[in-house]
């Protein structure tokens, strides 16, 4: 329910009244997904895009057939992310081992590594919804006020429209950006990032 704003004609009356059903999830007949639970993915934050750790941790999703996908495109951004939103509701993100805060053994610096994965509620961007351990206890059933109280910290920026909002932490071990919408109270993308990742234009709302 919306009301309409201060200083305007009816002021404090309802303006509008939302309604709706929420979208089913997809089938899980179809879902594959890796076993990874949520502080796993910290450790797999700088591992090489092409390399056999990644891969093996990441099973049974094939890695193998989205690098040989884009093998022949001219767009660097696609070399760069992963899509298994069909199968499981997951993006996969990857930077230059370079920009990463983290020591990476045996990783060439220009290699593209793993720098950020995120987690889809159903049907956000057409996903399966991710069923995996999600960061810090979180739910995509938390309320945006259940979410600052798991979180416990102040974020680093928080940012609320009529729609919908954003937080941002940056930790010590990584920085976690959390999407949540203000009309069905609810979270719908999680994203995990390695310390360095993040940049301003990034801003992940699209």
């Amino acid at each position: 329910v919306a009301y309409k704003p201060a200083n305007t004609p009816g002021a404090g009356l309802v303006d509008s009244v939302h309604l709706k059903l929420l979208a089913q999830p997809l089938s899980e007949l179809s879902r594959i997904q890796p076993q990874v639970l949520a502080n796993q993915w910290i450790d797999l934050f700088g591992l090489a895009r092409s390399g056999a750790a990644l891969a093996q941790a990441l099973r049974p999703l094939d890695l193998a057939d989205h690098i040989r996908q884009t093998q022949d495109e001219q767009d660097e951004q696609d070399e760069r992310e992963m899509d298994f939103l069909p199968e499981c509701g997951l993006m996969l993100y990857f930077e230059h081992a370079s920009k990463l805060r983290k020591q990476m053994p045996n990783v060439q610096r220009s290699a593209l590594v793993l720098g950020g994965v995120k987690f889809h509620r159903a049907r956000d961007l057409g996903a399966r919804q991710y069923s995996g351990e999600l960061p810090f206890g979180l739910s995509f059933e938390d309320s945006p006020q259940t979410l600052l109280k798991k979180l416990a910290v102040t974020p680093d920026k928080h940012d609320d429209s009529a729609t919908t909002g954003r937080a941002l932490w940056h930790l010590q071990q990584c920085s976690l950006q959390v999407l949540y919408s203000n009309i069905d109270n609810h979270l719908f993308r999680i994203m995990l990032m390695a310390p360095g990742y993040w940049h301003e234009f990034r801003q992940e709302d699209a």
